[in-house]
């Protein structure tokens, strides 16, 4: 039996009258898939005024194995307000080639559509955007094949189910206690950073590096948060989780990241700490691990200060926009999802 399936909805970081902004957006959010995921994720994108809604393709199938791609995506270009529809494809050329697909039609009567190409290979576990840039073409009406393919339904095909978008649940874990006696508290912000990137490396077999992870360190008490599916942006969840108790003397926020070194992109953890009115970074690279090249192991690591935090861009003391309490679970055994 099908189930219903719920678009996500997130605010659109760009102009959706802008042209140019909108294609260099959807080619930056591609290939930022293409780098931390090895592939584009199969998903049609519906861009309103401020913003859209992302129904990926996958999961959807496995939902309702029935629906027909190009069904939905006819069904889906009457919702009101919608004036951009974008389709985001892994494709296979002649020569057999793996391809990132964007196709792009705007809803506002004109009938054009934008097209976007770029080839990727997978290296150790991580994608690689291939050739100079993105290959783009553009006209209006029908649009060419092979990608009228993926648009127009073919009579009887059933889209399908389709609720009305939601907001992404945040998804919050935490854990905390109490540095012995014997363990000597940071005192500056690389000494910080230096903290909490042992503490990433101490958690990598079972929280991977898909998370926000911020530290805070209060007298001799830490807590350790685990974030996702933000309901705001990671700077400001960190000044919400440092003001909900009395402020923090420390804190440091970690992700996973891709840097390219000596030309290559690298996994690393960036560690950005925060102490006495100052910030340092460190990057620990990470090394693909023999035979398996999705998990990975620290390599070597480059820290540097940042220096005085400017008035209101801090975390510690600044006060956030995002109000309110939100649900944290506390960190068990194995990775959250």
């Amino acid at each position: 039996m099908p189930t219903p399936v719920t678009p996500v909805r997130r605010p659109l970081p760009v102009d959706v009258d802008d042209t140019d902004a909108i294609h260099a957006w959807l080619a930056d959010l591609v290939g930022a898939q293409v780098l931390t995921m090895q592939q584009p994720i199969p998903a049609i994108h519906l861009l309103f005024d401020g913003h859209e809604e992302v129904l990926e393709w996958t999961p959807t199938a496995k939902a309702d194995p029935g629906a027909d791609l190009p069904a939905t995506w006819h069904a889906l270009s009457g919702r009101k307000g919608l004036e951009r529809q974008v389709l985001v494809l892994r494709l296979e050329d002649a020569e057999g080639n793996t391809l990132a697909a964007v196709v792009e039609q705007t809803r506002d009567g004109s009938d054009a559509w934008w097209i976007a190409l770029r080839p990727f290979t997978v290296q150790d576990g991580i994608g690689q955007l291939l050739a100079d840039g993105w290959e783009q073409s553009a006209g209006e009406g029908e649009l060419p094949e092979p990608f009228a393919q993926f648009v127009n339904a073919r009579p009887g095909a059933r889209p399908a189910q389709v609720l009305a978008a939601k907001r992404p649940e945040p998804k919050v874990f935490m854990c905390q206690g109490d540095l012995p006696d014997a363990v000597p508290l940071p005192t500056t912000a690389m000494e910080m950073t230096a903290w909490a990137g042992n503490e990433v490396i101490g958690g990598l077999e079972t929280e991977g590096l898909k998370h926000l992870v911020v530290f805070l360190i209060r007298g001799r008490a830490w807590q350790k948060w685990l974030l996702s599916d933000l309901p705001t942006a990671g700077d400001d969840m960190v000044r919400w989780i440092c003001g909900r108790e009395d402020q923090p003397d420390m804190v440091a926020s970690a992700q996973g990241v891709l840097i390219q070194v000596d030309g290559k992109p690298e996994r690393a953890a960036r560690i950005v700490g925060e102490l006495g009115g100052a910030r340092a970074e460190r990057m620990i690279l990470f090394a693909p691990k023999p035979g398996k090249p999705e998990e990975v192991i620290p390599s070597r690591w480059m820290a540097r200060e940042l220096g005085p935090v400017a008035e209101g861009d801090g975390w510690i003391g600044v006060k956030p926009l995002v109000a309110g309490e939100i649900v944290a679970w506390p960190i068990g055994p194995g990775t959250p999802e």
